[in-house]
């Protein structure tokens, strides 16, 4: 009896007439079946058996399965595509740029800036505000470590530029030289309300005697004894030249010989509309006990027969001033051009 039972379970589990004959054993067309339920993957109906899939899905290879379109808000997947590595997961890591350049970035910064500061140099991040380039904190520790006795400031107007330097906490004295009359008398009433602050009314440049300066510009800011060129005028169009006035002109060797003592330290500052060169070859003698310079510089020919930044530079650097810092002056308003900057020359640290 239990002979017979078991051939009776046999019999009933043997595949039905109706489907189709394997072609193999183990290998052959898949049957064909049914539509499968929504959302599994299709069976394929006659073709070749392929191996089963791997059980764990990142570890397929080759393209990726078709299958039905994912819930909305979720990645769309690919269809019949060769995969690729998952996006990154923190999307501010794609903005930045490869991790060894910002490491490299890094060691060069701590790497160069004790090597610029060993040799009296500053590294900064700096900013492209105008506002953010400060030459003033460098200028005063320059009179500080050179010690500095006096500061002549040739083309003061009437005392701007005496303002920053007591602003920034120098307290020593000043001999400002003005040669219009309008702004010395300002410049003047100033001085006599500072004990250290010397105004003189006659403008420095090469040879002494006296010139004609074309007065321009609002409040005379851009009066030179040089022609206005067309370039400033395009800039600025209140720089046209107007009036002609005859001033007084010395130099500086001249004017530091009978007001300077021999032991004083000066630091020379210059902002004479494109006579700078002119004020500096008229200065020979006393830039050898000179501790610095800060002179407006042009980058184009703003007054007719300029010597413009690198000749200047040149110049300064030829006889022992090289420059430390630089700061932007003056921007065409119409299209952003830099025309001019504030330079500053000098030596700092030891063995200066």
């Amino acid at each position: 009896m239990l002979v017979l039972a078991a051939c009776e379970r046999l019999a009933s589990a043997r595949v039905p007439r109706s489907s189709p004959p394997s072609a193999g054993p183990g290998r052959g067309l898949a049957p064909c079946v049914s539509p499968p339920p929504a959302g599994s993957l299709p069976a394929s109906c006659g073709t070749p058996r392929r191996r089963a899939p791997v059980s764990n899905p990142a570890r397929r290879r080759g393209p990726a399965p078709c299958v039905s379109p994912p819930p909305a808000g979720s990645l769309p997947a690919s269809c019949g595509t060769p995969r690729r590595r998952a996006p990154v997961s923190n999307p501010a890591r794609r903005h930045l740029p490869p991790f060894s350049a910002v490491k490299l970035r890094k060691r060069v910064w701590r790497v160069a800036q004790p090597l610029l500061e060993s040799r009296g140099l500053e590294l900064r991040r700096i900013s492209m505000n105008q506002d953010d380039w400060d030459l003033y904190p460098l200028l005063i520790r320059l009179l500080r470590e050179r010690r500095a006795t006096v500061v002549l400031d040739a083309g003061a107007n009437v005392g701007g530029f005496v303002d920053q330097l007591r602003g920034s906490g120098y307290e020593g004295n000043v001999i400002s030289f003005e040669p219009l009359p309008e702004p010395f008398a300002a410049l003047a009433r100033r001085a006599d309300a500072d004990p250290r602050w010397e105004a003189a009314n006659l403008a420095l440049s090469d040879a002494a005697g006296e010139a004609p300066m074309r007065r321009s510009g609002s409040g005379d800011v851009t009066s030179s004894l040089l022609p206005t060129a067309a370039a400033m005028v395009e800039a600025l169009p209140d720089a046209s030249p107007g009036e002609r006035v005859e001033v007084r002109v010395s130099t500086v060797d001249e004017e530091a010989a009978s007001r300077l003592s021999a032991e004083d330290r000066p630091f020379l500052k210059i902002d004479t509309q494109g006579n700078e060169l002119a004020v500096l070859h008229g200065a020979r003698a006393t830039l050898e006990r000179t501790v610095g310079v800060l002179a407006e510089l042009s980058l184009i020919e703003l007054y007719d027969g300029q010597a413009l930044f690198g000749e200047v530079v040149d110049w300064l650097a030829e006889r022992g001033f090289p420059l430390l810092a630089m700061a932007p002056a003056f921007h065409d308003p119409r299209t952003g051009r830099l025309l001019q900057v504030d330079g500053l020359f000098g030596r700092l640290g030891e063995g200066s």
